[in-house]
């Protein structure tokens, strides 16, 4: 085994290897939950456009055809498009499950915290630390998704 791995403590392993896992599933999440947003965003204002201009009594045309029909159609392909994709990619699930992950990540990080000999040897202490531990992961799993 490497002199590194096996000099490492607990608490510099969790700040290596846990925390650095934690960062990578956390930028995961708030990049799928923004291009999630966008495509629901521009489905729905592309959406409330197209009723909207479809009774705007503007009769402009150019080479023959009307402009509003060209911009109508137009957004409709935008929002045929962006649900289409979103179908594809499934922006929502993938956000959904690494923020779980990481939020998993986190819990892991509180439950490996370690134990003093002190606490060990008096019954009432462990009862304290595993309330603590448990209450800790109840507000955790509380937290809003962000």
């Amino acid at each position: 085994m490497d002199d590194s791995v096996s000099q490492l403590t607990a608490e510099q392993y969790i700040s290596s290897r846990l925390e650095q896992y934690q960062g990578w599933y956390d930028g995961k999440a708030v990049a799928m939950k923004a291009k999630y947003l966008r495509m629901r965003a521009m489905s729905v204002i592309g959406g409330s456009l197209v009723p909207v201009l479809i009774n705007v009594p503007y009769h402009a045309e150019v080479g023959g055809v009307s402009v509003v029909q060209v911009i109508v159609t137009l957004i409709s392909l935008l929002v045929v498009i962006s649900l289409s994709l979103e179908s594809v990619f499934h922006y929502r699930e993938q956000w959904k499950n690494y923020r779980s992950t990481e939020q998993l990540l986190g819990h892991e990080n509180f439950f490996s915290e370690p134990v003093s000999d002190d606490t060990m040897r008096s019954p009432m202490k462990m009862h304290s630390a595993c309330w603590w531990n448990a209450s800790k992961m109840l507000l955790l799993q509380k937290t809003p998704l962000h």
